[in-house]
């Protein structure tokens, strides 16, 4: 089994600019598709450091979402995801 705590956060974080056109991108493209009623949980799956959860998916939820959870196979990358997220409420981290 890889062992994916070997990634360096700093490093991963370094591409978000690739990462973040593409995904906002994709995200904007399909706005109109998602129909937020206010009670959703949601899953950000191999959330990395948690930049993209940040600054493309959080600011398409509904403010009344009832659960974010984070998920990553990396010990060390959950440890950045929950500093990039510390002041959010309603956000779990899973690995």
């Amino acid at each position: 089994m890889k062992n994916f705590n070997n990634y360096k956060p700093e490093v991963y974080a370094a591409s978000v600019d690739w990462r973040y056109n593409v995904l906002n991108k994709i995200f904007t493209n399909n706005a109109d598709k998602l129909q937020w009623r206010g009670d959703e949980r949601v899953l950000d799956i191999g959330c990395g450091v948690a930049d993209i959860t940040r600054h493309v998916i959080l600011p398409m939820l509904s403010p009344d979402y009832k659960k974010l959870s984070c998920a990553d196979a990396s010990t060390l990358m959950l440890s950045a995801a929950e500093k990039q997220l510390q002041d959010v409420k309603k956000v779990e981290f899973i690995k």
